[in-house]
C-alpha cells in the first residue's frame, strides 16, 4: 500500500486510488477515515482506530482490509455502517444484522432480538435515536435513565435499556465507529437485598393445590406440568409429544414457545431453548404422567373433530402437547390471564406462571437440595446463577438447618442427663 505523505496525513486528504476502490484518509486525531461510493450516489465510511498492539504497518494493512470488504458488502447489497450513522440508524443495521444470524442458526436468539428490538423502539430511540453515535457520552445516557424514571419506568426496565444500548455499542466499537463504550461510565440501578427476592413469590403447596382443583380439564396438564416440574411457561408450551416418554416416565426440554416481534409484527415461534444448561431431562412424578394421559385423550378428540383445519395446517406436524380446541399453540399471554383468573376463582388472588417455577425452587432448596442439583432441574445456565437469583432462599435454608443441628443437639444432651440421672437413682 502506498504511504501517504506526511502533508495529505496532516490534512486528512485521501490517498489517491484508481476510481470506485474508495478511498483512505487520516483524521486529526490519528484515526483513519474509509469511504466508499454506493450507486445512485450515496456514500458510506468508516473510521477506523489504531489498536494498542499493532504497528502501522499493520494498521494500514487492516484499513486496506476492511475498505475491500465494506465495497463487498455494497456490491452483495448490504448496510455498511456510516461513521455519522444515528443510534436509530444503526440500531436498524444491527438488530437486521443479528436477524440475519439468527436465520442461519448462529448469534443470538430470537426472543432476545425481539427483546432488543422493543428496548430500542419504545426506551432508548425516543430519546437517543437522533444521536450520532460518534457524539453519545455517558452524560447522555445518565439523562436518558433519569428521563425514563421521570416516565414512570420501572428501575427494571431502566436498567435494561441501558445494557440494551452497552450492547449495541459494543459492536458499534467493533465496526470502528465508535473509540470507547459511553455506557462505561454510567451508573447501575441500585437495587436494595429486600427489593426482590422470587423465594417471596414462591406459592404455598396447600394454595398450588386449590389453583389446580379450580382448573378446567383444558388447563389442568398444563397447570400440572408448571407446578410439578417448575418450567418456564415457553418451556411448557413448547412441549412436543415425541418429547414425552409416559411408558419410561421421562420428559426432554428441548423447545421453546415465544411470541417474536419483527419489524413492527409478532408471531407464535417455536425455537431451540436459549442455552445448553435449558436442554434437560426430567423425570414427572406419577400423578402428571396420568394426567398428560388424560389430556392426550382429550386432545386426540379435538383433532379428529377439526380434521384437516387442525393446527391450521402449519402446526399440525409440529404435535404440540398444548394447544388449543384447534390445534393452535397457546400464546404465552392467554395463559397467564388464564392462570390469573382461575387463581382468583381458588382464592388465591392473581397469580403469574413463573411462581409456580418460584415455588418448585424454593422447595428443592428448603429440603437441602444443592445449587449445582437445583440448576440441573431448573436449567440455569451455571449453579452460580442459581445462587445468585436463589440466595435468600438457601440463606434461610441454612439457618433451617443450623436450627434443626441445634435441636438434634439439645434432644441428645437431654436423653443423657436423663441417663445419669436414672444411674443415681438406680445406686
Amino acid at each position: 500500500m502506498k504511504q501517504p505523505s506526511d502533508a495529505q496525513s496532516r490534512a486528512g486528504e485521501p490517498e489517491r486510488r484508481a476510481n470506485g476502490d474508495g478511498s483512505i484518509s487520516t483524521r486529526p486525531d490519528g484515526a483513519l477515515d474509509l469511504r466508499i461510493s454506493l450507486p445512485g450516489g450515496k456514500r458510506r465510511r468508516k473510521i477506523l482506530r489504531r489498536r494498542n498492539d499493532e504497528s502501522l504497518r499493520q494498521y494500514r494493512k487492516r484499513a486496506e482490509l476492511t475498505l475491500e470488504h465494506m465495497k463487498q458488502q455494497a456490491q452483495a447489497g448490504h448496510i455498511v455502517p456510516s461513521g455519522n450513522m444515528t443510534v436509530s440508524d444503526y440500531s436498524e443495521h444491527w438488530l437486521a444484522n443479528e436477524r440475519r444470524l439468527c436465520a442461519a442458526g448462529r448469534g443470538l436468539a430470537p426472543t432476545t432480538i425481539s427483546f432488543y428490538e422493543q428496548m430500542f423502539r419504545y426506551y432508548i430511540n425516543p430519546h437517543l435515536g437522533t444521536r450520532p453515535l460518534p457524539s453519545l457520552t455517558s452524560q447522555d445516557i445518565e439523562r436518558m435513565m433519569d428521563q425514563l424514571d421521570t416516565e414512570g419506568r420501572s428501575p427494571r426496565t431502566i436498567q435494561a435499556s441501558r445494557n440494551a444500548l452497552g450492547r449495541l455499542l459494543g459492536k458499534a466499537k467493533q465496526d470502528g465507529l465508535v473509540a470507547m463504550l459511553a455506557t462505561s461510565g454510567v451508573s447501575n440501578i441500585r437495587r436494595t437485598p429486600d427489593e426482590y427476592k422470587p423465594s417471596d413469590k414462591a406459592l404455598e403447596p396447600q394454595a398450588i393445590g386449590r389453583v389446580l382443583e379450580a382448573a378446567s380439564e383444558r388447563w389442568r396438564a398444563l397447570l400440572m406440568t408448571l407446578a410439578f416440574l417448575g418450567l418456564r411457561r415457553g418451556e411448557a408450551l413448547g412441549l412436543r409429544w415425541r418429547d414425552i416418554d409416559l411408558d419410561d416416565g421421562l420428559i426432554n426440554i428441548e423447545r421453546s414457545l415465544s411470541r417474536v416481534s419483527t419489524g413492527g409484527r409478532s408471531a407464535l415461534t417455536l425455537n431451540a431453548t436459549k442455552t445448553k444448561g435449558s436442554r434437560r431431562v426430567l423425570h414427572p412424578p406419577a400423578e402428571l404422567l396420568e394426567e398428560l394421559t388424560v389430556w392426550q385423550e382429550i386432545q386426540d378428540a379435538e383433532r379428529l373433530a377439526a380434521g384437516e383445519h387442525w393446527g391450521g395446517g402449519e402446526w399440525a406436524e409440529i404435535d404440540l402437547v398444548f394447544t388449543a380446541k384447534t390445534g393452535l399453540p397457546i400464546d404465552p399471554d392467554n395463559l397467564r390471564h388464564a392462570l390469573s383468573r382461575i387463581g382468583r376463582r381458588a382464592g388465591v388472588g392473581h397469580i403469574h406462571p413463573h411462581q409456580f417455577r418460584h415455588s418448585v425452587a424454593s422447595l428443592l432448596i428448603s429440603e437441602g437440595y444443592t445449587p449445582p442439583e437445583v440448576s440441573k432441574i431448573l436449567g440455569h445456565s451455571s449453579p452460580s446463577m442459581t445462587l445468585d437469583y436463589y440466595a435468600h432462599a438457601f440463606e434461610q435454608a441454612s439457618v433451617n438447618a443450623a436450627g434443626a443441628m441445634a435441636t438434634a443437639i439439645h434432644i441428645g444432651q437431654a436423653t443423657d442427663d436423663a441417663g445419669v440421672a436414672a444411674s443415681e437413682e438406680g445406686e
